[in-house]
């Protein structure tokens, strides 16, 4: 995106000092933050504090979508805890998942039969698919880009001055 464009327009817009709200181009988001909010601030978060504070999104509160690649190395890590012969027969399970692990739902469906006599609480197993949306990323990155440009323009205007002062 191109400053002055309307290539992958975001527009931010802080509400009642806590809330931030993101709309156009790149899905919309509402993120909300118990303390008062300012851009230099919020463009210094980390992906992840950023991502949790997400209260309504398109994908859903947290902003996350599913990732198969992403569940499928979850779950080869967790298997590292288990003893041999459950890790052997996890990692063969694994292999063969089929379309399941491609969507949340179904791989939820799969894990409760195939999965519960390992993990029978299913914490962490059912959701490690999910992984912090591109468009939640690209609205942490659009908060980064604006505050440069304010901050190039800032110097801009700083330097002119200096020179007409001058």
């Amino acid at each position: 995106a191109q400053p002055d464009s309307g290539d992958c327009l975001i527009r931010y817009t802080i509400v009642a000092e806590r809330y931030l709200i993101v709309t156009g181009d790149l899905d919309d988001a509402v993120y909300e933050w118990s303390r008062p909010l300012s851009f230099e601030w919020l463009s210094g978060l980390s992906l992840s504090y950023f991502a949790e504070k997400c209260q309504a999104s398109e994908n859903g509160r947290g902003n996350r979508t599913w990732c198969a690649k992403a569940c499928k190395e979850r779950i080869l890590s967790y298997a590292e805890g288990l003893e041999a012969d459950d890790r052997n027969r996890v990692l063969e399970l694994i292999k063969d998942t089929g379309d399941a692990i491609e969507h949340e739902y179904s791989w939820m469906a799969w894990a409760d039969m195939e999965l519960r006599e390992f993990w029978p609480d299913l914490d962490g197993i059912c959701d490690a698919g999910r992984v912090i949306s591109v468009c939640c990323e690209l609205h942490l990155l659009g908060l980064h880009m604006a505050i440069q440009q304010i901050e190039a323009a800032q110097k801009a205007a700083a330097v002119g001055q200096a020179k007409a002062g001058a």
